[in-house]
C-alpha cells in the first residue's frame, strides 16, 4: 500500500515540476491532444498537466480542468484522483483570494479521501490548507487543529511536507501567543527543509522566527534571522517573503525608536506588495502604517491608512465570507459525523450477521451433541442386550451340546437294536422276508425324518427353532419306537 501511495504522489510531483518547467510554453498542443481524446485514461494526465500549468501562472483558467477532473474520477481507475482535483481547485481558489471557495473546496477533498493509509499524504495536504486558511481568517484555534492533523497524517520521510506543515503549525502557535511552542516548531520546520535544502521553506522559517523574536523584545535576534532571511530573498528574487521582511523589521525599528526607518521599510513594502497585486499584504502594510501615524501624532495620515485596512479587509476577509468559511467547516463535519454514523450502523449491522452466525453455529453444536450423546446411550444399551443375547446363547450352545450327546447316544443304541434285528431277520428271513417288504417304509419313512431332523438342527440357529425340531425328533423317535416295538411284537408273535 505504501509502495502504491507513493508511486502516485511521485506521478503528482512529477506532473507539478513539469509544469513549473514549461510556465513559458503554451498548452495550446495539450489543448489539441485533449479535444481529440475522448477515452477517461488518456484525458486525465492531459487535464492535470493542463491544469497545473495555468495553476503555476495563478490563472482561474485550472479550475475548469481541475473540475473536469472531479467528473471523471468515478470512471477512473485512480482512487486519488477527486481528492487531488478538489486540493489543487482550492488552491486556485486560494491564489484568487476566494478564501470560502478555497475552504470549501478543501473539505469537499477531504470527503473523497477514504479511512486508509493510501490516502494520508494528501489528507495531509488538506488538513494543511484548511490550517492556513483559517489562520487568515482569525481563527487560530481551529488553524492548529488542523495543521495538527496534518502533522499526524504526513509521514516523516517526507521531509520537505513536514517542514512546510510544521512552519505553518508554528505560524498558528505565534498567532496564539505560545511563542515558546512557535520557536520549538520553528526550530523542528527549518531542520526538515535544511535536510532536503528547501531553501524557501528555510527562508519563512528564518523570516517567522525573526517575527516571534521580535513579539518577545529579543530585538538583536529578530534583525538576525531577518536580515539573513531577506538577504536570501533577495537572492531568490521572492517579493512576497520581501514584503514580510520589511514589515517585520519595521517593527523592529518602531520598538528601537527609529521611526524615519520604520516608515521607509513599509513604504519599501506597500510599493512591492501592490506591485505583485498582494491585498492581504497591502492590508498589513495599512495596519502597521496607521500604527506609525498614531504614535507620531499625525492622526490624519493614520485615519487614510486605516480606511485603506478597513477597505482591503472587507473586500478580503468579509464577515459573511467567514461565516461561510465557518458553514463549510460545519457541512463537512457533519457528513463526517454522518459517515461515521452509517459506518457505525453497518458494523452493528455486521456485528448482528456474526452474532447471528455465531448463535446458529452454538445451536447447531448442541444439536449434534444432544445426538452425539443419544447415539452413545444406544450403543450402551445395544452393548448390553449383546451381552445378555451372548449369554442366552451361551446357554442355549452348552443345552444343545447335552442333546447332541443324547442324539449320539440314542443312535448308538439304534445302531446296536438295529444290528440285533437285522441279524434277527438274517436268521428268519424267509419267514419275514414278506412281512419286511412290506412294513419296511414304516421303519425308514420315521428314520429318514428323523435323519433329516438332525441335519435341520446342526444348521439351525435360533432356539426357538431348535426346540421346535426337537419336539420334533421327540415324535418321531416314538413314532419309531412304536413302529419297531410293533414289528418286534408281530416277530416275536411270528417266532
Amino acid at each position: 500500500m505504501k509502495i502504491k501511495t507513493r508511486l502516485r504522489f511521485l506521478i503528482f510531483c512529477l506532473v507539478t515540476l513539469v509544469s513549473s518547467t514549461t510556465q513559458a510554453q503554451s498548452p495550446d498542443s495539450l489543448l489539441h491532444q485533449l479535444n481529440l481524446t475522448t477515452t477517461v485514461e488518456s484525458r486525465i494526465p492531459i487535464l492535470k498537466h493542463i491544469g497545473e500549468w495555468y495553476l503555476s501562472r495563478q490563472d482561474t483558467t485550472a479550475i475548469r480542468y481541475f473540475r473536469e477532473l472531479i467528473l471523471l474520477s468515478d470512471q477512473s481507475n485512480d482512487p486519488l484522483l477527486k481528492a487531488y482535483a478538489y486540493y489543487r481547485m482550492g488552491v486556485s481558489l486560494y491564489q484568487q483570494n476566494d478564501i470560502k471557495g478555497s475552504t470549501a473546496s478543501y473539505f469537499q477533498g477531504l470527503e473523497s479521501t477514504k479511512a486508509t493509509s493510501e490516502y494520508n499524504e494528501l489528507r495531509a495536504r488538506l488538513y494543511n490548507a484548511l490550517g492556513w486558511n483559517f489562520g487568515l481568517i482569525g481563527n487560530h484555534e481551529n488553524s492548529l487543529r488542523y495543521l495538527h492533523q496534518a502533522e499526524l497524517y504526513a509521514s516523516s520521510e517526507n521531509a520537505q511536507l513536514m517542514g512546510l506543515i510544521l512552519n505553518n503549525k508554528g505560524v498558528a502557535y505565534k498567532n496564539l501567543k505560545r511563542y515558546d511552542s512557535a520557536l520549538l516548531t520553528f526550530e523542528k520546520s527549518l531542520q526538515f527543509n535544511r535536510k532536503v535544502a528547501d531553501t524557501r521553506q528555510v527562508r519563512f522559517n528564518l523570516n517567522n522566527m525573526g517575527s516571534v523574536m521580535v513579539e518577545t523584545k529579543r530585538f538583536k535576534e529578530s534583525k538576525a534571522y531577518l536580515r539573513e532571511a531577506m538577504e536570501l530573498n533577495r537572492k531568490a528574487q521572492d517579493t512576497i517573503e520581501i514584503v514580510n521582511n520589511l514589515i517585520n523589521l519595521s517593527l523592529v525599528y518602531v520598538q528601537e525608536d527609529s521611526m524615519w526607518l520604520s516608515q521607509s521599510q513599509l513604504e519599501e513594502a506597500l510599493r512591492l506588495a501592490k506591485q505583485v497585486h498582494s491585498l492581504d499584504q497591502q492590508r498589513r502594510v495599512y495596519f502597521s502604517l496607521t500604527n506609525l501615524s498614531e504614535r507620531q501624532h499625525r492622526y490624519e495620515e493614520a485615519m487614510s491608512f486605516q480606511k485603506e485596512y478597513y477597505k482591503l479587509t472587507d473586500s478580503l476577509y468579509r464577515h459573511e465570507g467567514i461565516a461561510k468559511v465557518m458553514e463549510a467547516e460545519a457541512k463537512y463535519i457533519g457528513l463526517r459525523k454522518e459517515s461515521e454514523l452509517q459506518e457505525a450502523r453497518q458494523r452493528v449491522v455486521e456485528q448482528r450477521f456474526y452474532l447471528s452466525i455465531i448463535v446458529g453455529l452454538l445451536l447447531v453444536t448442541f444439536i449434534v451433541i444432544f445426538f452425539l450423546g443419544k447415539m452413545v446411550r444406544a450403543k450402551k444399551a445395544n452393548e448390553q442386550e449383546l451381552i445378555k443375547l451372548n449369554t442366552e446363547i451361551q446357554k442355549q450352545s452348552e443345552e444343545l451340546l447335552r442333546a447332541n450327546k443324547a442324539i449320539t447316544e440314542a443312535n448308538e443304541a439304534l445302531e446296536q437294536l438295529v444290528q440285533y434285528r437285522s441279524e434277527v431277520i438274517q436268521n428268519q428271513s424267509k419267514r419275514i422276508s414278506h412281512f419286511s417288504f412290506v412294513n419296511s417304509h414304516e421303519i425308514r419313512g420315521p428314520l429318514a425324518t428323523l435323519m433329516g431332523l438332525l441335519g435341520l438342527l446342526y444348521e439351525e440357529k435360533s432356539p426357538a427353532k431348535r426346540e421346535e425340531i426337537l419336539g420334533f425328533l421327540k415324535i418321531t423317535s416314538t413314532k419309531l419306537d412304536k413302529v419297531i416295538d410293533r414289528v418286534s411284537r408281530e416277530l416275536e408273535k411270528e417266532d
